[in-house]
């Protein structure tokens, strides 16, 4: 490994055969670059940044500036394609007395070819900074973050030493963890450098404290926790600090992460829309397959359906059962998927209601990405659906909407076959659209898995005609 000694650009490659001193799990990390844009020159160097990407790798890019100009946003750009913004709090900084802040952007799964990222406009002589780009294999998606800014903004008046910031939710042991750090100075320095923290391996630096924002830019191996990251600078009193932390999820088997369910009853119900608790899913990359049931197309569409983080949400099918038609309108059950969703601490998924009292439910389960493969539906049985696994290594979920229609003050409890995990249960079937969910992991291709479901009160009212929807994750 060396290291291109031009003083405004690093790169860092691995020549054929080299293994990289790096945490090898499901992903590695094969190549660092750095641009700098110096205090009073004006223009970046390089002026662009050039990558060679292999078939499914990922790009996580980080800035640390200070921005003189008070107009439109300034964020770095990749061509071909766009980035997914993790952190960037340039509204709040621009156009203040101490512009100083962070970004954090990522891409994943490119295609093989080349990549040019343009630096982020530090709006001429007075703007400096620096642009990390991290080039890693085997990541799918970002699971959290964390970031933190003191000082800066309208003030420039404070005098720090160091600064912290802590991941919103816990990553998983094994995500690859992606820190930045920096500072900056009132007066000219040379004495200011950023220290690589605790923990944390270093990728690249900006030690110029006389012409740039200092900064540190560093990884680790997650742990499983909600992890907190400490930059320091102990010799200098500085006004500013900034810091962000990412946690990216490497490539794994597919696994179910979090789930959300909501039932509304009719007659008792008095509001609209229908929410379910917050969830903590991941920020980007997870796949949400969602069972929308209700009691009629016109009174809760579709159409009504959404979540917190403005997910675009695809129509997979609808169905009907319990009597309900296409031509009738009539008890719907409808599968929908998000692919690469975003998302969050506290995400949420909520159905509209053109009328309060439509009996509806949400069954929203998130998955480590993939897509849907097979599925199908059964409304004509009673307690079974089955599936054909086209994928190994797949996810098998079975949505059960019996056609239970007890008594008043009748619940009943769902019970999922021997050796899949039950997720919810919503029991009150007089009032309700009353269900439930399930997964199983499947490891072979082609295997025809069923789910057969069980009810403590078959005998009070679970008719055929149920919904069951059997769903492959791929």
């Amino acid at each position: 490994m060396f290291m291109l000694p031009a003083p405004h650009f690093a790169l860092t490659f691995f020549p054929p055969g080299y293994t990289p001193a790096v945490p090898m799990g499901s992903w590695s990390i094969e190549q660092t670059l750095q641009a700098s844009q110096k205090w009073h020159v004006g223009t970046w160097s390089p002026t662009t940044l050039s990558v060679v990407c292999n078939t499914g790798d990922s790009l996580i890019i980080y800035t640390n500036q200070w921005n003189s100009d008070a107009g439109a946003a300034f964020i770095p750009s990749i061509s071909p394609g766009s980035l997914i913004k993790i952190y960037d709090p340039e509204a709040t900084y621009l156009g203040t007395a101490e512009p100083v802040f962070a970004q954090a952007f990522a891409v994943f799964n490119l295609a093989a070819g080349t990549y040019t990222i343009t630096p982020p406009n530090l709006g001429g002589p007075g703007g400096d900074g620096d642009i990390y780009v991290l080039r890693v294999a085997g990541l799918q998606g970002i699971r959290t973050y964390g970031a933190a800014e003191i000082g800066g903004g309208a003030t420039n008046t404070g005098s720090y030493t160091s600064i912290s910031a802590t991941l919103q939710a816990a990553d998983v042991a094994g995500d690859l963890i992606v820190a930045i750090g920096g500072t900056d100075n009132n007066t000219v320095t040379t004495t200011l450098t950023v220290a690589t923290p605790t923990g944390f391996t270093n990728l690249a630096k900006q030690t110029d404290g006389t012409n740039s924002p200092p900064s540190s830019f560093d990884y680790k191996t997650g742990v499983g926790s909600a992890e907190t990251v400490t930059y320091t600078w102990p010799n200098y009193a500085s006004p500013v600090g900034e810091a962000i932390l990412a946690a990216f999820m490497p490539i794994a088997t597919r696994s179910v992460l979090a789930y959300a369910s909501k039932a509304d009853p009719n007659q008792t119900s008095t509001t609209s829309p229908l929410i379910t608790s917050g969830i903590t899913t991941p920020v980007y990359g997870s796949t949400i397959i969602v069972e929308l049931l209700t009691q009629s197309t016109s009174t809760a569409p579709v159409s009504n359906f959404s979540d917190s983080y403005g997910n675009t949400w695809t129509l997979v099918a609808t169905n009907y059962y319990a009597g309900g038609t296409s031509a009738n309108g009539e008890f719907p059950c409808y599968l929908l998927k998000c692919v690469n969703a975003k998302g969050g601490i506290n995400h949420t998924f909520q159905l509209t209601k053109n009328s309060v009292q439509d009996e509806c439910t949400i069954y929203a389960v998130v998955l480590n990405g993939g897509d849907i493969g097979n599925y199908t539906v059964n409304t004509t049985g009673t307690y079974s659906g089955s599936v054909t696994t086209s994928q190994a290594n797949s996810i098998v979920l079975s949505f059960w909407s019996p056609n239970d229609t007890g008594a008043a003050g009748y619940t009943d409890n769902y019970h999922a076959p021997a050796g899949w995990t039950q997720m919810a249960n919503n029991n009150n079937a007089y009032n309700s659209m009353s269900g439930a969910d399930a997964y199983i992991s499947v490891p072979v291709a082609g295997t025809v898995v069923t789910a057969t479901w069980t009810a403590d009160n078959t005998g009070n009212g679970i008719n055929a005609n149920q919904c069951m929807y059997m769903v492959e994750v791929t």
